[in-house]
């Protein structure tokens, strides 16, 4: 972002084998992302963090369908889905906080993760992180 680029697409590829020594009996991801930028648009739109949030909320619904679709394993959906929601920060001139600071890629991030956290966890109702952990565990593993 740094360099003027923006996210304009994310591939998820299967880049590790179910043998590898990392992936033994452990819970490593199996999926790594193909990130694809483009220079960012120069007359680019501030976004408020209430618009922000709105087309994660939007977004990321269909984004997840599309991940899950194409057999992404349930534990690395979340991760893959950090992706869009980067793009459409990265694509923004800035982000505005509600006293008109610019977002930070952290607080991005922290933002982008509640909102598949909310999303993931609607069929799951009022379960605690571990509770959701152990099962998107169990779906991958039994």
């Amino acid at each position: 972002m740094e360099a003027g680029l923006a996210i304009t697409g994310t591939w998820p590829m299967r880049t590790e084998l179910a043998n590898r020594m990392r992936g033994m009996e452990s819970n490593a991801l199996a999926t790594s992302m193909v990130l694809v930028c483009e220079r960012r648009d120069p007359s680019a739109a501030m976004l408020s963090r209430n618009e922000f949030r709105r087309e994660l909320r939007q977004r990321l619904p269909q984004v997840i369908k599309e991940l899950e679709h194409a057999n992404i394993a349930p534990v690395d959906v979340a991760k893959a889905a950090i992706g869009p929601g980067m793009a459409i920060f990265s694509q923004a001139k800035a982000v505005l906080n509600t006293d008109d600071s610019t977002k930070s890629l952290r607080d991005a991030l922290i933002e982008i993760n509640d909102a598949l956290d909310e999303h993931l966890s609607e069929d799951e109702g009022a379960f605690d992180a571990d509770t959701r952990f152990a099962l998107t565990f169990f779906e991958s593993h039994g």
